[in-house]
C-alpha cells in the first residue's frame, strides 16, 4: 500500500494506492498510468507526504511515474518515501524502483539490535533506515490476514518506510512552509549515524528520529529563531522558547502559551499563567514587549526579564500588575 498524508497531520487522511486487484489469481496488479494519476490528484488535494511500500527492479522504471514524482516535490513540496525492497539475503540486493528514484528518499530496514535487517537491499541510493524486523502491528481479520488474529508481527522495508514518512509528516505539521528539501534535510542531519561514519550503503545517513527532527524544526511563526539544543530555541525578540510540544511552547519568562499563529511575526497567543489571549508583534521593529490583552482590552508593557510573577505596566491606568 502507499499511504497518502496530508499536511494537517500523520495520518489525517489517506488512500490506499490504485492497483487493480485480480479476483482470479488474488493479487494486485500495479497500473503504472493510475499511479501518475494518483500523484496528480495527491497533488490537487495538497498532500505533502507519500509513502511507497511496493516496488520492482529498476530496470523496469517507469519515466512517467519519476516525472510526476519529481513535479509533485518541486511543485507542491511534496515528500515522497520508498520501501528498499526485501531481497538481499537472496542475492539481489539493489534498491528497488521506485525507492531508487532521484526524487524518493529511499528507506531500509534494521533489526531491534539496530543493525541492518537481513533482507533489507542497500545501496548507494539508502538514504534513512527504520525499524523493520519482528513488528507488532495490525493485520486483516480472518483468512485474509497473517495470522487468525487482527495483530501479527511481521517484518519488511514495507513497515520501516512508512515509519520515515511519518515522521516528514511530523515536521511538516509543525512547519507546513519546509519544501521538500528543507524537509528531507532535516530527517537527514537529524538521523543517527550508523555503520561507517557518515552516509554509507549499509545505513544511509542513519536511523530516522521523529523528536530530534521535532526538536530541529523552527515553527513558521519563530521563522530566524536560532536553534540551541534539545528544543530550546533563541528568537532575536521573543527570547528564548521551548517548542518541542508545539503549539504548546515555554517561553523563559512567559511560562506555557499556545498559539494557532502561522505568519511570521504577529503572535497571538493564549497564556497560561494570566488565562487569557495576548497579542503582540515579534518582528524587528514590532510591537513587543507591548501585549494587548483580549480580556481587558487594554494595551500592557511587559518589564523585560521579569517572571512568576511578570510585572506590566497598564497602558491605559498607568498601574503595574503582576501576573
Amino acid at each position: 500500500h502507499a499511504l497518502l498524508y496530508q499536511k494537517t497531520g500523520v495520518m489525517a487522511s489517506y488512500s490506499k494506492w490504485p492497483r487493480d486487484f485480480d479476483a482470479i489469481s488474488n493479487t494486485f496488479q500495479m497500473d503504472d498510468e493510475r499511479v501518475v494519476a494518483a500523484l496528480e490528484w495527491a497533488r490537487a488535494q495538497n498532500v505533502r507526504v507519500t509513502n511507497h511500500s511496493w516496488g520492482r527492479n529498476p530496470l523496469n522504471a517507469n519515466a512517467a511515474i519519476d516525472e510526476a514524482f519529481e513535479n509533485a516535490r518541486i511543485g507542491s513540496k511534496m515528500v515522497h518515501f520508498g520501501a528498499t525492497g526485501n531481497f538481499a539475503h537472496l542475492g539481489f540486493p539493489q534498491i528497488m524502483w521506485p525507492a531508487s528514484s532521484a526524487s524518493v528518499v529511499a528507506v531500509g530496514a534494521i533489526d531491534s539490535n539496530g543493525l541492518r535487517s537481513y533482507f533489507s537491499n542497500y545501496g548507494s541510493e539508502l538514504e534513512l533506515v527504520a525499524p523493520g524486523s519482528s513488528l507488532w502491528t495490525t493485520d486483516r481479520s480472518g483468512s485474509e490476514g497473517y495470522s487468525p488474529d487482527d495483530y501479527t508481527v511481521n517484518s519488511g522495508t514495507s513497515f520501516a518506510s512508512p515509519i520515515a514518512a511519518a515522521c516528514a509528516a511530523l515536521v511538516i505539521s509543525k512547519n507546513p512552509t519546509l519544501s521538500a528539501q528543507q524537509v528531507e534535510s532535516v530527517l537527514r542531519s537529524t538521523a543517527r549515524d550508523l555503520g561507517s561514519a557518515g552516509k554509507d550503503n549499509f545505513y544511509g545517513y542513519g536511523l530516522v528520529r521523529p523528536k530530534n527532527a521535532l526538536d530541529a524544526t523552527t515553527p513558521y511563526v519563530f521563522f530566524g529563531a536560532t536553534d540551541s539544543s534539545n528544543g530550546w530555541k533563541q528568537h532575536a525578540v521573543y527570547g528564548w522558547i521551548h517548542d518541542v510540544t508545539f503549539p504548546w511552547f515555554w517561553h523563559a519568562q512567559h511560562g506555557w502559551q499556545w498559539t494557532s499563529s502561522t505568519s511570521p511575526g504577529s503572535l497571538t497567543v493564549w497564556d497560561s499563567t494570566c488565562n487569557d489571549w495576548l497579542y503582540t508583534t515579534i518582528n524587528t521593529g514590532g510591537t513587543y514587549p507591548y501585549f494587548y490583552r483580549y480580556g481587558t482590552a487594554t494595551w500592557y508593557y511587559y518589564y523585560p526579564n521579569t517572571s512568576n510573577p511578570r510585572a506590566f505596566y497598564n497602558m491605559s491606568t498607568g498601574a503595574v500588575e503582576y501576573f
